[in-house]
């Protein structure tokens, strides 16, 4: 696994364990769509009440283009990185 405080960019490092690159990660995806979606204001980051201290830092509102990447290469539970993305958006319905 790559040093997390490497100044490689995030995203040309491995995404976790299984060494998935980010960019065929399925957070990617999401990520993508979401900052493509003129109706998504800012997108929050939720992690689970039982998230590693890398995780749990990361957790709170970014601008589109400020978001981190997720997985969270740092992470050090057990069952990887289970934070994901959710958008805030300026209307539900059009």
């Amino acid at each position: 696994m790559e040093d997390p405080t490497s100044t490689q960019s995030v995203s040309q490092m491995t995404s976790d364990h299984r060494g998935i690159p980010f960019s065929r990660h399925p957070a990617a995806a999401a990520l993508a769509r979401l900052k493509s979606n003129p109706r998504v204001l800012r997108i929050r980051l939720i992690v689970p009440d039982d998230a590693c201290p890398a995780c749990q830092q990361l957790e709170g509102d970014y601008d589109k283009d400020r978001v981190a990447e997720l997985p969270t290469l740092s992470c050090s539970h057990p069952l990887g990185c289970r934070s994901f993305y959710e958008p805030l958006l300026s209307e539900i319905y059009p």
